[in-house]
């Protein structure tokens, strides 16, 4: 029996070319263009200023070569850093192979076998924690109404820093046949996050927050994380202190969302368990400056429902109840 059409290469080609063929993005170009003009009006204005800082007596070209030398010292420091993130690049790289293998090989387990898929709610974490140690003031483990309380204000320069409120769920395969599962989650946030930078004559500070939704499975040592359903990003600001005559940024954003997580074709050895983690990220970056979020006064706070996993693979024994997955 014939499981797939047969496709003549000349349909594939030509369908390639038809996308290979297509016109950029006219709202993208559009924007490029925008961006291009007003480096150009600032260049310009650059430009008409320099006579000013002349006549007022400014060498202008000390302060070329001075930035020059500071130029080369940049370019310097970010070679050292580039052979620094190419060896992350290379741990993060041999960490998302094994999510992709273990994938190919859910795929490959259920591929062109028809199946009848089973829902099974894991409706409590087996753990809600946060870092750093001290956001997190309450939490509540209810069946489908899982929350926590988290809230923090943070002044301290770093390059780069990270927050994170997680709920922990685990599911084990009750069989000793290998299985292949879907997941999903959902994320309910009310809160708030703000940055502000310290204002400056010349130079100001920077600070800097992104908010993001994860889910991140766990099969044993593999970690899945590379899919795209697995992150929504719910909010980003970015503060400046501005320069001569600036007054510095000072922003804040309200951020009220449900974030639809899934992660699909995972292998599940027999009897192994997994684990889901639900978490709500900030990553941020301060030089001179402040973030915060607050998801704790009030009615503020952070959601999970649960997660839900499908099994794709028949269930050892019959239908599996929500009891037989906590």
């Amino acid at each position: 029996m014939r499981t797939q059409a047969v496709i003549h290469p000349s349909k594939v080609k030509k369908a390639i070319n038809a996308v290979k063929d297509q016109k950029p993005d006219p709202v993208r170009k559009a924007s490029f263009t925008q961006q291009a003009q007003l480096a150009k009006l600032q260049r310009k204005l650059g430009k008409r200023l320099k006579p000013l800082f002349t006549d007022a007596g400014v060498d202008l070209k000390e302060i070329d070569a001075k930035l020059n030398s500071h130029q080369g010292e940049v370019r310097q420091w970010l070679k050292k850093e580039e052979a620094k993130t190419a060896k992350q690049f290379a741990r993060l790289e041999k960490q998302r192979q094994a999510g992709f293998n273990n994938t190919r090989r859910a795929i490959e387990l259920i591929a062109l076998k028809p199946f009848l898929s089973t829902q099974i709610p894991v409706p409590t974490p087996f753990l809600i924690s946060a870092k750093p140690a001290g956001i997190l003031s309450d939490s509540q483990v209810v069946a489908r109404n899982n929350l926590a309380k988290a809230a923090f204000s943070i002044g301290q320069d770093t390059s780069h820093s990270t927050a994170n409120v997680n709920f922990y769920f685990a599911w084990q395969n009750p069989s000793n046949f290998l299985a292949v599962i879907n997941c999903s989650a959902d994320l309910i946030t009310n809160g708030l996050c703000g940055a502000w930078a310290t204002p400056g004559f010349l130079f100001g500070g920077t600070a800097s927050i992104t908010v993001r939704a994860e889910l991140t499975v766990f099969a044993g040592p593999i970690k899945i994380s590379w899919q795209q359903d697995q992150t929504k990003q719910l909010e980003s600001l970015s503060a400046h202190g501005g320069g001569i005559f600036g007054f510095g940024d000072v922003l804040s954003s309200t951020i009220s969302d449900t974030a639809h997580l899934s992660c699909k074709n995972i292998e599940v050895q027999g009897n192994q368990l997994i684990v889901f983690d639900v978490a709500l990220t900030a990553e941020y970056s301060i030089d001179d400056g402040n973030v915060s979020i607050d998801f704790a006064s009030g009615s503020q706070e952070i959601v999970c429902p649960g997660v839900t996993v499908e099994l794709l693979t028949p269930p050892a024994g019959g239908a599996l109840t929500p009891d037989a997955t906590t």
